[in-house]
This record gives C-alpha cells, sequence and structure tokens, in this order.
C-alpha cells in the first residue's frame, strides 16, 4: 500500500502554517503617507464614520460598542451617544447638529444640543453612510427600504432621500456594494462596485447630479479602474475627493488598505498606505485629513502643511514685486 501523504494535505498545512504570520507581518507595516500622521484615538472597537464641526470639535462613531465619541478641541475625550445598534456613517445638518445612521436598527438619529437623540427616520434596511446638501436634505446609503409587509422594495443598494419635512424617498437603486456618500459642489459622489445594470466592478465611483426638488439624475462614472471595495469619502477644499479603499493600484504600483486621491480632473493618485482597514474620512477646518481605521481601533490624523509663512510689503508701485517666504515641500500656495 502506499503512505505517502496526499498533495493536498501537504498543501493544507503550509497554507495553515504560513497565513497567521503573513497577516501580521501586513498589521506590523508602518503607514505609508504622503503626510505626517498621527494618532488621536486608539485602544477602540471598530471605528466607522468620522464627522467634524466648524469649531474643530470631532466626532467618530464605534460600530462594535454602540459608541459615538465626542472629542473637542480641549481634548477632553467624552461619549456623545452610546447604547446604539451599531452606529456607522456619521454627518451634520445645516445647524451643526451630528446626524447617525443606526445600521441594526434602521434608523436615523439627530443628537440635540441638550444630549437627547431625536429618531429622524426609521424602516431602513442597514443605513450606512450619510451626505447632507445644501437645501438640508439628508442623503443615505442603504441596502434597501423595508415594506410595511415586510417585503423588500428594492433588491440592490439605493440611495435614499431624507427631506426636511420628514419625508424619505428612494432616488437611486441598483447599485452594487454601495459605501461613502459625498457633496461634491452640485453633485452627490458614490463609492460602490458599479450599477446592476452594468458589467461588474471591483471599484466604481460615481456622480449623481442632485436635480430640482432634490431627485438625482443619471449617474456618471468619475473613476472605474485602480480601486478595490472603496469605502468612505472625503473631498478637501479644492474639490478633491478621497477614497479609502480595500486595494489601491496607480499605474504598476499596488497598495493595500489605502487612501487614493481622486483630483478634480478626474486622475487617480496614492496618498496613503497600510492602513490595515480604513474606513470614514472627513476633512477639519485646517485641512487635515481624519480617518477611522475600522477594527485597527484607531483614529488618525494626515496633519495638512502649515500655511505659508510669506514676507511681502505692506504697500507698492512698483510692478513686478518678489515675495519670499518658506513654506512645506509641495505645499500649494
Amino acid at each position: 500500500m502506499d503512505s505517502r501523504r496526499p498533495p493536498c494535505a501537504t498543501v493544507f498545512l503550509i497554507l495553515t502554517v504560513l497565513e497567521p504570520s503573513t497577516a501580521s507581518a501586513r498589521a506590523d507595516q508602518p503607514i505609508a503617507a504622503l503626510a505626517p500622521v498621527e494618532t488621536v484615538l486608539e485602544g477602540r472597537d471598530e471605528l466607522i464614520g468620522v464627522a467634524i464641526t466648524a469649531d474643530g470639535t470631532l466626532y467618530v462613531s464605534d460600530r462594535g460598542a454602540g459608541i459615538v465619541y465626542r472629542l473637542p478641541t480641549s481634548g477632553a475625550l467624552g461619549r456623545a451617544a452610546s447604547g446604539l445598534d451599531r452606529p456607522a456613517g456619521l454627518a451634520l445638518d445645516g445647524g451643526g447638529r451630528l446626524l447617525i445612521a443606526e445600521e441594526r436598527a434602521g434608523r436615523i438619529l439627530r443628537l440635540e444640543a441638550s444630549g437627547a437623540l431625536t429618531v429622524l427616520a426609521t424602516g431602513i434596511k442597514t443605513p450606512r453612510w450619510l451626505a447632507v446638501v445644501s437645501d438640508g436634505s439628508l442623503y443615505i446609503g442603504a441596502h434597501r427600504l423595508i415594506a410595511h409587509d415586510g417585503l423588500d422594495t428594492d433588491e440592490g443598494c439605493v440611495i435614499l432621500r431624507l427631506a426636511p419635512d420628514g419625508s424619505l424617498t428612494t432616488v437611486a437603486a441598483g447599485i452594487r456594494r454601495l459605501e461613502g456618500l459625498v457633496r461634491v459642489n452640485g453633485s452627490l459622489v458614490a463609492a460602490t462596485r458599479g450599477l446592476e445594470s452594468e458589467p461588474d466592478s471591483a471599484g466604481t465611483i460615481l456622480k449623481f447630479p442632485i436635480l430640482s426638488g432634490g431627485a438625482l439624475g443619471a449617474p456618471a462614472t468619475l473613476v472605474d479602474v485602480g480601486l478595490e471595495q472603496p469605502i468612505g469619502l472625503g473631498v478637501d477644499a479644492l474639490a478633491a475627493i478621497y477614497i479609502s479603499t480595500k486595494r489601491l493600484t496607480v499605474e504598476t504600483e499596488l497598495a493595500r488598505s489605502a487612501i487614493g486621491k481622486l483630483h478634480p480632473d478626474a486622475h487617480l493618485t496614492d496618498f496613503a498606505g497600510h492602513l490595515i482597514d480604513p474606513k470614514g474620512l472627513a476633512f477639519d477646518p485646517d485641512g487635515s485629513l481624519y480617518l477611522a481605521n475600522g477594527k485597527a481601533g484607531r483614529l488618525l490624523k494626515f496633519r495638512a502643511p502649515p500655511a505659508p509663512g510669506l514676507t511681502a510689503p505692506a504697500f507698492t508701485n512698483h510692478l513686478p514685486i518678489t515675495i519670499t517666504g518658506a513654506a512645506d515641500p509641495g505645499a500649494l500656495v
């Protein structure tokens, strides 16, 4: 009888031994980024959504722990809300009040100045990401609405609009793997894996024009190569879109657990990599980018370059004039 070990058993043992060390090596890789990075918060469960007020107060949701943390500029960390059922995406309304997507409960909540939570909408299947526009409407990424008879009204992912009068309608449907939403000028930008009516995609960023009355027009594709499972979106002061993604490929370079930058002319570049589990993104008033790093349990800050220091005369009647000063290399003046 042949007593040799079957080849399949040998392969299985090799995979079992190597996989943990490979994962560990990836987790231990230092963050590579085009800006200085610091850890603002760590030791949490699963950080997902980020929102930052005009005065710099920061909110971050911990989906696993059911908590939304508040971090004011004074640095004293507190709980804005707790006991929630998987809080995910965060946004701020026109009055600066915090809006929370409560995934498992299927609700949209608003945090009042008193600390109380107001329920704005219910009956939503897995609401995850939020975006507020100038007319006060809230756009919600979800799996589908739940009908009163318990049946699903849509099979694919949808974008819902919660109007200022409280009405909730579906404004886009048939989207694959809908994740982050962000308003860019007069459009709503979405991180997806494309439309169900089109060939499957590893990652597609769609732009929906916002029409009069709040409906969404037919989407245009901003980028559909280089991204695998895009998740969070953030937009800077120059309308560049930052995208957290499982994998980012720029030319021949591959970065795992990364942030890409989609420039206004629609070309994609890398910004950061080796982030473990990148989720929500938001910019503070000074232009620094914050990332909720998912199951890594960390909130990261990518510091914006300081304003350039320039020396210029108070007034002159000579042209041209020479201005001297200093700025970080590569910073826009």
